[in-house]
């Protein structure tokens, strides 16, 4: 899940794993699971997110049914593909650069 954490009075959005429930730090370490096993086309399907491996397993699992399994994505291309689909291209980040540095990113 995505959560709001308040660093300092400084908030910014932070995933939280949908299994241990603890916060995941590194993109490359973590997984954005379907929740359903198997969606139609024009269909839509919430989330999960979890650390590789243990947490993983057990949602990709959960949501698995016979013969279908859930699909998941790595987390970082995950986030590169919802900021491409609200108009957020690597291009324009690069553009906001001066903003991004004022924020801390």
């Amino acid at each position: 899940m995505i959560k709001i954490l308040n660093d300092a009075g400084r908030y910014g959005p932070i995933f939280i794993c949908d299994y241990c429930g603890q916060r995941i730090k590194e993109a490359g370490l973590a997984a954005a699971i379907t929740c359903d096993s198997s969606i139609a086309d024009g269909e839509m399907s919430d989330v999960a997110y979890a650390h590789k491996g243990a947490c993983h397993k057990a949602l990709e699992q959960k949501f698995s049914t016979p013969g279908a399994h859930a699909g998941w994505d790595e987390l970082k291309f995950h986030i590169l593909n919802l900021g491409m689909n609200v108009g957020l291209s690597p291009e324009k980040l690069m553009a906001h650069k001066q903003s991004l540095q004022e924020l801390g990113m």
